[in-house]
């Protein structure tokens, strides 16, 4: 009974969460318990937060890395694979070399970034807290029990994958008679699910700016349709009164959407480079195995219908990851940028209304903020996030395989 009520007492106050750091604790615990995260924030108070050091996450982290390490030096002394068990790809060992090479370099760079780096820094969550408290003066207040359902479904959603990936891949060895290599499963899944987690907290993050960023516009646009109040009201002391009231609404905004840009910039520090370094690896599975699977079908092995659909399944999991990575930072970042660049069409209306010269000339000043201050999300730098991405990676993923289809058609005719 005692157990109940302390759980029903911690659900509640999880539900009236009173800022961004405390609506994503569940969120923190999932990642605790993958150890995902050593280094951790808190909130003592609505506008405080901490870094705190978890040993449960400590402790969680050592066992799972552990384990990965142990997988790894399994399946590569004992050559395990998983491909080659279904078809007998013309790479041989050497694309499943590639992609062991590929993994380990960035499970080890994230050993240290994602559980002591990545969520240890107070800077964006201050940040938020910032922004919430100037949206809190407008009366524009954020939902935290969105953060909350929000932020178990993220959660939720990242073990369902992980352990639905596992499930299915098991159950197609299985249904072949093969026995199944569980270390090579486990350390082939594993990076995948880095890759997922890191981009799901990207996008959170993302999330969280988009609709700060909608809820500028909502006051923004309220002011723009108060003018029709303001233009019939005579000139007398309301009147200032309400003029003034506005003014300082815009004023606010304009505090707003540069700690809003500030936070875009954070976030491109923080994860700049391991975005970079996350879509850099995931190209390099979708062209791998895009070539397996042509090559397995031009090879017939869909004459063997069992293999053919286990090949298709093992091949589209690996493929899908990399994909839906891809779209899913591209979406957020695009959208997020899209919000914000509604700002000024709003602005600017406001501008062309007949408020009077103290509200046009706030205006004016928040559309020049607005102009200089335009966000933008990259990886470290070297490329922008948005939807021209995805067409120079599809263009780099079909250079890559025609490439590789050449080189492997060579090979095979000299001999």
């Amino acid at each position: 009974m005692a157990v109940n009520n302390k759980f029903r007492k911690y659900f509640k106050k999880f539900f009236n969460s009173q800022n961004m750091v405390e609506a994503t604790a569940v969120t923190f615990w999932l990642l605790k318990l993958m150890g995902y995260q050593v280094l951790g924030l808190i909130s003592p108070t609505k506008t405080t937060v901490e870094s705190r050091f978890s040993y449960f996450g400590f402790c969680m982290y050592i066992f799972w890395y552990s384990l990965y390490l142990y997988c790894f030096y399994v399946a590569y002394y004992e050559d395990q694979t998983i491909l080659r068990l279904i078809f007998n790809t013309r790479l041989k060992q050497y694309g499943e070399l590639y992609e062991k090479a590929v993994a380990i370099v960035y499970v080890v760079y994230l050993m240290w970034k994602l559980p002591f780096s990545l969520h240890n820094d107070p800077q964006y969550a201050r940040q938020i807290l910032e922004m919430d408290a100037i949206l809190e003066k407008l009366g524009a207040g954020v939902d935290y029990n969105k953060h909350v359902l929000v932020s178990i479904t993220v959660g939720v959603s990242q073990y369902t994958i992980y352990y639905f990936r596992l499930l299915t891949i098991w159950l197609l060895l299985y249904n072949l008679d093969i026995s199944v290599p569980y270390e090579k499963l486990y350390q082939g899944v594993f990076p995948d699910t880095l890759s997922f987690v890191i981009t799901s907290c990207y996008c959170y993050y993302l999330l969280a700016l988009r609709e700060r960023h909608t809820a500028v516009n909502k006051v923004l646009k309220d002011i723009k349709e108060r003018k029709y109040i303001v233009h019939v009201m005579e000139k007398s002391d309301d009147s200032h009164e309400e003029l003034e009231e506005l003014c300082e609404r815009i004023r606010l905004c304009a505090k707003v959407n540069s700690v809003m840009y500030a936070g875009s910039e954070t976030i491109n520090k923080h994860y700049g480079f391991t975005l970079f370094i996350t879509m850099l690896s995931n190209i390099s599975y979708i062209v791998l195995y895009m070539f397996y699977f042509m090559e397995a079908t031009a090879a017939g092995l869909f004459l063997d219908m069992k293999k053919y659909i286990a090949f298709l399944v093992y091949v589209f999991w690996q493929i899908s990851y990399a994909v839906v990575i891809f779209i899913l930072n591209v979406y957020f970042a695009e959208s997020t940028v899209r919000e914000a660049k509604r700002t000024s069409f709003i602005v600017h209306e406001i501008v062309n209304c007949d408020f009077g010269p103290a509200v046009t000339k706030e205006a004016i000043q928040m559309s020049q903020q607005l102009f200089h201050l335009v966000p933008k999300f990259t990886a470290s730098g070297l490329y922008t996030l948005d939807y021209t991405l995805l067409q120079e990676v599809t263009r780099s993923v079909l250079t890559f395989l025609v490439i590789l289809l050449q080189f492997v058609t060579d090979s095979k005719s000299n001999i």
